[in-house]
């Protein structure tokens, strides 16, 4: 009995380990990763944390590894965040895919391709349908930034 929980307290301890490792921010970026999470952070005002994640492309089917920028901002600091999205992206010689683009109540997605590189770039708000009843005023703002090389050279 004292084997099987010692088994278990192991195997749950390198899990741990694990887990922490995946979740760990990367520090050593490709330089085109690095160049957008520099501009995204300037234009956003704010931190902005860069992440592996395994993401399912929604019109191809396939699933990727990601870099995952992802970092949360201020109404009062920058009003419009889904336009300061859109700039940051258009700005720097990207150019939208229209397939991937998604909008609902307070959130927003779009693609953008650069030469062989591919993100779908998410914003969302503190918001919701029931705003104007409650008196809720939106505050904050949450985004991600999708990442990978695709086959797919944009023209």
């Amino acid at each position: 009995m004292r084997r099987i929980f010692l088994v278990i307290v192991l195997s749950l301890t390198v899990l741990s380990a694990q887990i922490t490792y995946l979740a760990a921010e990367i520090r050593d970026l490709p330089q085109w990763v690095n160049e957008l999470q520099s501009n995204t952070s300037r234009a956003f005002h704010t931190k902005v944390k860069t992440f592996h994640t395994n993401k399912r492309d929604y019109v191809d089917g396939k699933e990727y590894t990601v870099f995952r920028l992802q970092g949360e901002g201020n109404l009062k600091e920058v009003p419009d965040p889904f336009e300061v999205m859109h700039k940051l992206f258009l700005s720097d010689g990207w150019k939208e895919d229209l397939q991937y683009a998604a909008d609902g109540h307070g959130s927003s997605s779009i693609a953008y391709r650069k030469e062989t590189y591919f993100c779908i770039a998410s914003v969302r708000i503190d918001s919701s349908c029931d705003d104007k009843e409650t008196g809720h005023v939106p505050s904050k703002f949450w985004f991600s930034i999708d990442c990978r090389e695709s086959n797919i050279v944009q023209r």
